[in-house]
């Protein structure tokens, strides 16, 4: 899931894992240690 900051991603992520907790699996990455160039 992409997103600028504060839009409500994560908050998605903590209602999705309320409802389905046995079925859910959360995986996070992100750009900040990928070079440039």
């Amino acid at each position: 899931m992409r997103g600028l900051p504060g839009s409500g991603k994560s908050t998605i992520v903590k209602h999705l894992t309320k409802l389905y907790s046995k079925s859910v699996v959360v995986c996070s990455a992100d750009n900040y240690f990928i070079d440039s160039e």
